[in-house]
């Protein structure tokens, strides 16, 4: 079977992504398949799902509409609506320190501004958090979830916090909002940088990997970034090739070379429902496709059309 054939007998989810961004169909993404199995799930007497807004991880409201934001789900969706307006007001109840005198962790913030971004709620409190993330950049251009430490204050910072930042920024610009929108940008271009310096996995300061897991391809990624998640972003956000990004592309192409992209391990924790069954993700392997749309469109072409012997 051709892998585009393979990802179009999937889910309905899948195949809406693939029509969009793969084949670049115009079509109207219907709330459906995975989607619909996640919206039944939503509790309307308390507008939340799996009983919390950021816990129990990753069943609780603000796990389960970036998995729907993801998907493509309906941005008018009542449920979608409820749990957004949920979510933004119990996280980020005013600015400053509010639990035991300790700020909202910054990855937190850039999950709040994809959500009230995409649900386009709380206009106010998504000002407040554009303000929140930009007063608190780091000189080496990105964010750290713990600038705050009572304990430990980090000198540089975090991969992980820098990239949920990074995507709610992406889609904050993506729906038209503009509040300071000079500012982010010149501060995106500083984070971005960042991510590049470290040839998206590798210290700077001794060239080694700096955790096995960001040299790997995760889906859902929850919080946790690897390099194939960052290659996502900047295609998302039509960035330049560059190339410091050549080992995590060759890294891609590899995965490639004789059957569809793994699954990855799984981040553990609490999920509604298994995603996918199959051997391989269909996922990962959308996601693997449209990288290689954006910075290889030759390799891109002879994958897609690859009759792989899948199971």
């Amino acid at each position: 079977m051709k892998l585009l054939d393979w990802l179009l007998s999937g889910d309905i989810t899948i195949n809406q992504l693939v029509k969009r961004d793969l084949l670049e169909e115009s079509i109207d993404f219907l709330d459906e398949g995975l989607i619909n199995e996640f919206l039944v799930r939503f509790d309307p007497d308390k507008q939340m799902w799996g009983g919390g807004i950021y816990g129990p991880k990753w069943i609780s409201t603000t796990y389960t509409l970036l998995d729907l934001m993801y998907l493509g789900v309906s941005r008018t969706n009542e449920y979608v609506q409820q749990g957004a307006r949920h979510a933004i007001v119990s996280l980020w109840p005013h600015p400053g320190p509010y639990k035991n005198k300790r700020y909202l962790d910054m990855c937190i913030a850039g999950m709040l501004v994809t959500i009230a971004s995409y649900a386009n709620v709380e206009e106010i409190k998504l000002h407040e958090l554009i303000d929140y993330i930009l007063s608190h950049a780091f000189p080496d251009g990105g964010w750290n979830c713990c600038f705050d430490s009572m304990y430990h204050t980090p000198k540089s910072s975090s991969l992980h916090t820098t990239i949920n930042v990074l995507e709610g920024l992406y889609q904050y610009e993506r729906f038209g909002n503009t509040y300071r929108m000079n500012e982010i940008k010149t501060q995106v271009d500083n984070a971005k940088e960042f991510i590049l310096k470290k040839r998206l996995f590798r210290s700077v300061r001794t060239g080694e990997v700096i955790h096995p897991d960001m040299s790997e391809i995760h889906f859902p990624y929850r919080w946790k970034y690897d390099c194939f998640r960052a290659l996502e972003y900047f295609a998302r956000t039509n960035s330049p090739y560059d190339e410091r990004m050549n080992e995590a592309m060759e890294r891609l192409r590899t995965k490639l070379n004789t059957h569809p992209m793994p699954k990855g391990n799984p981040i553990s924790g609490l999920t509604h429902f298994q995603l996918e069954t199959t051997r391989y993700s269909r996922f990962n392997t959308y996601r693997a496709c449209y990288i290689l749309k954006k910075y290889d469109s030759r390799y891109y072409q002879e994958v897609l059309l690859k009759d792989y012997s899948i199971k």
